[in-house]
This record gives C-alpha cells, structure tokens and sequence, in this order.
C-alpha cells in the first residue's frame, strides 16, 4: 500500500509520459503548483521518454531506472490522454516495471507515491488491477484537490489558487440557467448556401465569410474529427460515416481532419512497428481525397506534416482542396517530440510551405500561441508569438491570416485575462491589416478545459461560448471562425451526434447571451476597467517585446530570425520537454499564475517588468555569446 502521508520537504517528482502522447499542459499546470509549493520537479529528458514507451525492451528499462536512481526519485505521476486500450497497456507495462525492480517504497525502493492521470475510463480500467497502490487523476480535479490527493500541506499552497473572479462566476451562473432550457435541441442548421460556389471546387473560406457578413448569419463553424482503431480499414470507414453524416446534417463548416500522429510524420511512408496513438490513419493522397469528397459541401483543412512541410502542403492543396493551411513555426518537430527535425529544420521548411501556400492563395493559420502555454509559457509570449508569425505571413505573401486564439489556455485562466489577452493580441495583429493583408479571427475552448463530468462539461461549452462573445461584443461577426469543442471530448471522442449537439448548444448560447445582454449588465464597469487596463498592460509590454527582438536580431521574420529569438529566451518555455540542454536560455525562466494570468517572476516571485525581463534575455545571450 501507497504512503498516504504528507509529502516530505525534500521529495522529488517527476511527471512521465509516453512519447506519442503530446498533452503536455496538465504535467505543466501540476509543475508549475508544486515548485510554488517548494517541491523540486524533475523533467524528464527526451531519451527517456522513448524508453517510457517500450518499457518492456531492457535497454529501455536501464535507461528508466538509471534516471530514476541518478535525480532520487520520490513520486511518480504517469500522463496518457489517449485511447484507453493503449493507456491501460502502457501504464501497467510500467507499473509493472517498478514492481519488478523493486523500485517501489513498500518494497523498500525509493518511490513513494505513483500516481496517474489519463481519460476516466482509462483510470476505471487501471484501477481494477492497481486499486489503491496507484493514485488516479481525471482532468477534473482542481489545483487544490490535487495537491491534496497527492500529500501536500494546506498551509503550503499557492495564494493565487484562494482567489476568485466575479464575471466567470456569473457566467457560470447563467450557462446554468441556458442549460435548463433544453430548446437548444431544436436549433436549426444555419443556411450557409447561398452562393453560387458553395461546396463546389472554387468554394472557398473568404467566399463563405463574405456570404455569412453579407446575410448576417452566424460564424463559420469548426469541429476536430478523428476517430481511432487500431484497424486501419475500420478507422477508415467508421470516419467515412461520420463525415457523411455530418455533411449531411448541415451544422457543420468546415471539417478538420483530426489524423493520426503517422499521418503528419509517415505520410506514403511504411508505418510498420510503429505506434499510432491517437486520430484517423489517414496514409495515402487516395485516402484524403476520400475524406474530401465524403465532407463536401463542407469546407475541410488538416494538420500541417512533420517533416516535408511543402510537399504535404502541395498534397493537402491537390487532394483536399484545402480551406486554409496551418504551421506550428516553432513546434511539431523535436522540440515537443511531434517530428524528426530539429527547430532550425523545422522553420527552414515552415517558411518554404509558406511560400507555397502564398503562391496558392489560400490563407494560413499560425498553430503557435497555445503551444507556447503548453510549455508553461506567460501571456505575452502568447500575443507575441503570434504577432511574429502574422507579420512573417505577410512578409512572404499570405494575404488572409487566421488568428487561432485557444481560450481557458492554461484553464486557470481567468476570463476577464482571456478578454484582455485577445484583445490585445488582435490589436497587435490588426496593425499589420492593409489591402492586401487580411485578419479572420478564429477561437475555441481551451484543449484540456472541459469536465469528463459530461453535464458540468455542457455548462463549460456554454460559459465559454459567452466569453467569445465578449471578445469583441460591438461587432456582429465577432470570432468570424468558432472552432466548437465537443463536450464529451474529456471522457470520450465526439461522434456525430456530440458534435452536432455541441454546435447547437455553442449556437444557443451565443444567440441567448446577445438577448441577455441586451436586457441587463454581465460584465460590470469595473471589470470593463480591469480588463481595459490588463488589454493596455498586455499590448505594451508585448510591443515593447517585439521592438526588442526587431532591433537586437538582424532579420527577425525568417527562419534564423525565429530561431534566435527563442534560442535567446526571448519567449519563456520553462516547461519545455525536451531539447532543454540546447535551449537553455529558453526554460531559464519561472512562469507563474498570479491574479487570473500567467507572469514571468524573478528569484523572489515578484512580477518581472518587461524592462527587468529584457536585461535578462541580454544577459543571457551575452553570456550564451561569450561561451561561444
């Protein structure tokens, strides 16, 4: 049995997870909370967690177990959000493990506590053979409750975790109230249909929207599709099925294909003893051109490759008539163990497809700003990032750029920090707008959001519909793109039906919350104020960020440019999974939540000014400089 105890003041943690598994924002979130409660955390290198994911090799097993002796060890937390069946195989491979080493405190190891977080059904399964030896994380746990669970004293938790905001309260409030009004149920599919190219060859994104302005309608809706088998065919036709049906039913825009890890990283390639892990395995040009003709009239856009970047540009263009294209910049590569190159490769190919996909014509969306969270980044590198990414855009010829803004990223945030968050970071990109440059603003529900509790999860889909609105509430179409994030994606992939009722209830809530607004005041004059003056904050300090790295870094928007800036710890990754050795200046950083948002903070906690953090990214790189 597990050592319930308080933890000691000396206990070391260390948060694994398998390669193919890239949810990385939970292992970040319980990081960041347990170094503000004093506790040493462990990340564990990239060698490792590909050992992690063939454990039962035995090289692979000394690899672990040497790691585990070397950093002594006390707590284990296992991450897995994917497929149950393969969660369930992987932990109890390594459970098993650490049974068999004899690694464990019970068997007079060193490790205390193990514990491990993945999808409720995959805790379920888990813990039929482990029971209480294993401590088990949901999703649904708040920060203080899994302190708890894992032994930490009360009187050493953070004090931002003791505050509250009013607005989200409220808004909490009256999605309850939206909730009890089952009439969602019968809203109908909007009527997009009614120009001449709809669902056709020469149908397009701008086309839509400009039918949508035009007609007032309602935005372009977006859901991420893409169910898993471990049988190729069956995947296949099972999404075959679901696409149909979601052309048919008619509530949905624009399909995004949600393919396969091998997808993005072994397209037309042998797949052949490799892990799949999550997501429709989609392998061939024949393939997605299925997927194409099953979705139409729906528009339909797909991740970006791993390697290759331009031709897998050229295939989505040729094969799936693709609405818009998506590069993650700084990411998808080794950096966070999603493909083979390194940053230097991945940018060189990022800005040659980008290349490309100016030449088509069609409009990119920068996958970036979130992922930077992901890693435990602070808010302004969130807006910072993207501005880089839009004015790179421009530089090379994109004409219509989508701004991705993934609300609840980290999901502590508060809403009034969103607010200002988006604000600032479209103000920021807006500047770069001209006859030739346009900006479609897309938002979604953050990734690791929503409650496996599926009731509390419908709450959370419309609470965050009412904060989009608040986006920019003066304006008609305002996000022009929502990506609708299916309630159940906590406990289960949304199928047809989910997605369709998420739709529905995302557009219920929109549509009331106008009414509502119309009739009484949401959002107080003080919290305007509040979110006015974090906006302002937000926007200076991000500017003042962005003129740094245009002044110290000779051709910032290029590959190299890029490249520096993160390399110089111009953008705080303290998170960072892997490469950290390379990009020291990078992870050199402590993020912390203070006051609804997430701050870079010196050795005594205290919030960093931009001036404070920019001596430090030159003294960082001088330093870096000299060593060279």
């Amino acid at each position: 049995m597990i050592d319930r105890d308080c933890v000691g003041d000396d206990d070391i943690f260390t948060f694994i997870k398998p390669a193919i598994d890239i949810h990385t924002l939970g292992i970040a979130t319980a990081t960041t909370f347990l170094k503000e409660c004093g506790f040493h955390v462990e990340v564990l290198p990239a060698v490792c967690e590909k050992a992690v994911e063939n454990i039962e090799v035995d090289k692979n097993r000394k690899v672990i177990r040497k790691w585990l002796h070397e950093k002594h060890i006390d707590h284990i937390g296992y991450s897995y959000r994917l497929d149950p069946g393969e969660g369930e195989r992987l932990f109890y491979a390594f459970y098993s493990f650490l049974r068999n080493e004899k690694l464990l405190k019970e068997q007079g190891g060193s490790i205390r506590k193990v514990y491990f977080s993945g999808l409720p059904e995959t805790c379920k399964r888990l813990a039929i053979g482990c029971g209480d030896r294993v401590i088990f994380f949901e999703g649904e746990e708040t920060p203080e409750e899994f302190l708890r669970k894992i032994g930490v004293p009360d009187n050493l938790y953070p004090q931002s975790l003791k505050e509250e905001n009013s607005y989200d309260k409220k808004r909490w409030q009256i999605a309850g109230e939206f909730l009890k009004d089952d009439s969602f149920q019968h809203i109908k599919a909007p009527s997009h249909a009614g120009y001449p190219d709809y669902g056709s060859l020469t149908d397009s994104l701008e086309k839509r929207l400009k039918y949508i302005a035009d007609t007032k309608s309602t935005p372009i809706i977006r859901a991420h599709i893409g169910p898993f088998n471990e049988n190729k065919k069956i995947a296949l036709d099972q999404y075959s099925n679901w696409v149909k049906r979601l052309a048919l039913s008619g509530y949905l825009d624009v399909l995004s294909i949600g393919s396969s890890q091998l997808t993005q990283s072994h397209f037309e390639k042998s797949w052949d003893g490799l892990l799949n892990g999550g997501g429709v395995p989609i392998q061939t040009s024949e393939e997605y051109l299925r997927v194409y003709e099953d979705a139409r009239p729906m528009l339909v856009r797909s991740y970006a490759g791993t390697d290759n970047l331009r031709s897998m540009a050229e295939i989505h263009e040729k094969y799936l008539n693709i609405a818009w294209h998506a590069l993650s910049f700084w990411w998808f590569n080794r950096l966070d163990g999603r493909g083979p190159l390194d940053l230097q490769e991945n940018l060189d190919q990022t800005f040659d497809a980008m290349r490309f996909i100016a030449f088509s014509k069609k409009p990119l969306e920068a996958n970036v700003s979130h992922h930077f969270a992901f890693r435990g980044a602070d808010d302004v590198t969130y807006i910072a990032s993207n501005y880089l990414t839009a004015k790179a855009a421009k530089n090379n010829g994109i004409r219509t750029y989508v701004v991705q803004n993934m609300l609840n990223t980290p999901k502590l945030t508060w809403g009034i920090q969103d607010i200002a968050k988006a604000r600032a970071m479209l103000k920021l990109v807006r500047k770069l707008e001209d006859k030739n440059f346009r900006i479609i603003f897309e938002t979604r529900a953050g990734l690791s959001y929503f409650s496996p509790n599926l009731e509390k999860a419908k709450r959370q889909l419309m609470a965050v519909t009412m904060l989009m609105d608040d986006i920019e509430p003066e304006k008609i179409l305002s996000p022009e793109i929502i990506h609708v994030v299916g309630y159940s994606e906590a406990q289960y992939l949304a199928d047809p039906n989910i997605v369709d009722e998420s739709i529905k209830m995302t557009l219920f809530a929109r549509k009331q919350y106008r009414m509502l607004k119309q009739k009484e005041r949401i959002l107080e004059s003080n919290e305007n104020e509040e979110i006015n003056s974090r906006t302002d904050v937000l926007y200076r300090d991000a500017l003042q960020l962005i003129n740094d790295m245009e002044t110290m870094i000779a051709d910032l928007y290029s590959p190299w440019g890029f490249f520096e800036a993160f390399r110089g710890g111009y953008f705080p990754v303290p998170q960072l999974w892997a490469e950290r050795e390379t990009f020291k200046n990078a992870i050199d950083w402590e993020v912390r939540f203070t006051n609804g948002g997430y701050h870079v903070v010196d050795e005594k906690g205290k919030s960093m000014s931009m001036n404070e953090r920019l001596l430090k990214v030159k003294t960082l790189r001088w330093g870096k400089e000299r060593e060279e």
